[in-house]
């Protein structure tokens, strides 16, 4: 699975995220989302499961790849931990990656809806 964001697409994304998507983050993605796929609980609603699936994926990829953009704070009960607005914030800003994510594995969101719903 390769995800092709077009150049149109690609001039569609803040500079925030042009400045910080790598291939690498492509390469990340491509290798998650089939394990998120896999295990996302399945839902009566496509549309459900496929915003199941991303806000998950999105999760897996701020933390596994871009957890360094996240403020990090000090606290006396468990220690270093990241800051709770700045890991919104930089989750926020990946969340515009979600529709081209939606419509390149549209496809495989899809099949593996039918085939969790028709094993229930």
């Amino acid at each position: 699975m390769k995800i092709i964001i077009t150049e149109a697409q690609y001039s569609m994304l803040s500079n925030s995220i042009r400045r910080r998507f790598t291939p690498d983050d492509f390469e990340f993605i491509n290798n998650e989302i089939p394990y998120i796929i896999n295990t996302t609980r399945w839902t009566p609603d496509f549309n459900d499961f496929s915003r199941n699936v991303m806000q998950d994926l999105m999760h897996e990829f701020v933390l596994g790849r871009k957890g360094d953009e996240v403020e990090i704070e000090d606290n006396p009960d468990y220690g270093s931990m990241y800051d709770e607005d700045s890991l919104s914030s930089v989750f926020e800003m990946y969340l515009e990656l979600v529709p081209f994510l939606k419509e390149e594995y549209k496809d495989s969101l899809y099949q593996a809806w039918k085939v969790k719903g028709r094993s229930r």
